[in-house]
């Protein structure tokens, strides 16, 4: 079936030791029309939640107005260069997409889910599958299809010099909090005994970005196909 959400998903230690499984073809999540800005953070906000499972899941990733939903980047991403320029003339432009966010999670299952991806006619987007955040043990993504629509394809090509678009499947990174670049505290992120098997990731900017102090991981069988590049494990 289809479920079209208020606001996000809110997941945290409660529910722990927590499976979300969809039958047959799978159930669909998405946000309900008109609310999408509240939907910043993803469909799914997981904040400590161990051992939780999703599976067989279909997520129809929101398009999310970054400043109407209350989103702000820090001051030391801008600059003055005017085709790299983040500031506040960009913000208003840009659009968030995000499935899965999940926050210093253990032993996170996810599988046989389906992220879609969409472009439509915007300038700006940035579009994530999963996108995680602080320490991250024992992660594992199995049998997920990571696509963006194929009427979209031909988008990139048309793309406008000033227009930015990122979409990756799965990334992790780590977290900047605080109002100023003066003011920053850096939440570093870690990924050790992670499984990453047997995912297609079809008409992305990049399949995996990896930003992390990166121990043990597994990455096997998967399929990269019409992206700009696979796999990046940037230790940090």
């Amino acid at each position: 079936g289809i479920y079209s959400l208020p606001q996000s998903l809110q997941l945290d230690s409660r529910h722990s030791n927590f499976t979300l499984e969809g039958c047959g073809d799978g159930a669909q999540l998405q946000a309900e029309p008109d609310r999408e800005t509240n939907f910043l953070h993803g469909l799914i906000v997981l904040n400590r939640a161990n051992y939780v499972t999703l599976r067989n899941l279909r997520f129809q990733l929101p398009i999310v107005p970054f400043a109407k939903a209350g989103g702000k980047l820090t001051s030391f991403l801008e600059s003055k260069n005017e085709r790299f320029d983040f500031g506040s003339k960009f913000q208003e432009t840009l659009h968030v997409s995000v499935g899965i966010r999940p926050l210093h999670c253990e032993l996170l299952t996810v599988q046989n889910c389906l992220f879609r991806f969409e472009i439509q006619k915007i300038s700006n987007l940035f579009a994530v599958g999963l996108f995680a955040g602080s320490e991250c043990w024992g992660v594992n993504l199995i049998g997920n299809r990571f696509l963006r629509d194929e009427e979209y394809l031909i988008d990139q090509e048309n793309t406008n010099e000033n227009e930015q678009r990122f979409l990756v499947g799965y990334l992790l990174s780590p977290s900047f909090i605080g109002e100023n670049s003066q003011e920053l505290s850096i939440v570093p992120s870690l990924l050790q005994d992670g499984i990453i098997l047997d995912n297609r990731f079809t008409g992305l900017t990049t399949a995996m970005l990896i930003l992390a102090d990166t121990g043990m991981v597994r990455v096997e069988n998967n399929i990269v196909f019409q992206c700009l590049s696979g796999f990046w494990l940037t230790p940090i």
